[in-house]
């Protein structure tokens, strides 16, 4: 969806204040830093100060909340878009170095994992390694407590009926990232709740710890651990890689190139570049989470790359539900794109 909406983002939490929008367990809150459940009922509510504004109905359900009634109609569910699973869903340890330990393992840099999430917000199992980091971003409270449907009713002649969805997660994105601003978060991650290992790819010790150090440094913007290119998606095509879409390598990282990947730096307005299914974002002195908050469009296409990123390819993780959908598959697409459009440190 290629739609610039200006009246979309910066996302509206002014009225509201994004804690409108928290609820942890046995009704604790979510506390500064790390993102863990506090029992202090005496919180400090975030407001965000950006242009768009989730109106009087939302304004009016944050003050019935903050006086201990909230209506009927949005009650828990509101509460509940940003939810701190227990300890015990913190189960999962992958085999050593193989890409899903490397993936568990790049994303535990961040400050804060924010997992967005329909069917198994009370019940996905999490790494161990990102203990006391996740935060589900339940798609139904987000909906409820920014009511994107509100948004299709004011500006009707300006968004197609199919893209509520892409507007709802585009909200729900917008709304982990100015949850972790409040926080004063440096690094963050967004999931899906459904992606799935790649492969079963052996990683080198060198590669890791390179990478790591690569994630843990404020050289980057926007890391892609997952990207559909649209670039090309027919073997049959020859053109040249368009000027804003070349991926020149970032040198010294994945010196290995294990399991066959790269990493690379692509300026901004690829907008070829799909999926924002497994991304991480540095706040790192440049401004990130401001730049993502006052950008326009949605989220997987405008948004994500107004901004210069670095992508590690082939994709670490895939959607299932792209594979069903028939609309290709990732690998040939990372392939295809890699061909044309990688550029080696000596060639750049």
């Amino acid at each position: 969806l290629g739609l610039t909406l200006l009246w979309l983002t910066p996302l509206a939490l002014s009225n509201v204040g994004v804690q409108a929008c928290v609820r942890c367990p046995g009704g604790r809150r979510i506390a500064r830093s790390p993102p863990v459940c506090s029992d202090d009922a005496q919180h400090q509510s975030h407001a965000v100060p950006v242009r768009h504004r989730v109106r009087d109905q939302a304004a009016e359900r944050h003050a019935a909340l903050e006086q201990g009634g909230a209506s009927p109609n949005f009650g828990e569910i509101a509460q509940e878009a940003l939810m701190v699973p227990d300890d015990n869903r913190y189960s999962v340890t992958p085999a050593n170095n193989s890409t899903e330990m490397v993936g568990h393992t790049l994303l535990a840099q961040a400050d804060a994992i924010y997992i967005t999430c329909m069917k198994k917000c009370s019940t996905m199992p999490l790494p161990r390694i990102w203990a006391s980091k996740v935060i589900m971003v339940n798609g139904r409270g987000s909906d409820s407590c920014l009511q994107p449907e509100s948004l299709m009713k004011q500006h009707p002649d300006e968004i197609p009926d199919p893209s509520l969805h892409a507007i709802a997660v585009t909200l729900s994105h917008l709304l982990a990232v100015a949850h972790a601003k409040a926080q004063g978060h440096a690094k963050i991650a967004m999931i899906e709740e459904d992606m799935q290992v790649a492969d079963d790819l052996t990683w080198s010790r060198g590669d890791v710890a390179q990478a790591l150090t690569f994630v843990g440094s404020n050289s980057w913007q926007v890391l892609r651990l997952t990207v559909q290119s649209f670039v090309y998606t027919s073997q049959g095509q020859t053109h040249t890689c368009p000027a804003r879409c070349v991926c020149k390598e970032i040198p010294g990282v994945l010196i290995d190139h294990s399991a066959g990947r790269t990493l690379c730096e692509v300026d901004a307005n690829c907008h070829e570049l799909h999926s924002t299914s497994m991304y991480m974002l540095s706040n790192g002195g440049k401004g990130t989470f401001d730049a993502v908050l006052n950008s326009v469009g949605m989220i997987d296409t405008l948004l994500i790359n107004s901004l210069p990123q670095a992508v590690l390819g082939p994709p670490l993780f895939e959607e299932p539900a792209f594979h069903a959908a028939a609309k290709g598959d990732v690998g040939t697409m990372w392939r295809l794109y890699q061909e044309r459009c990688f550029r080696k440190a000596s060639n750049v």
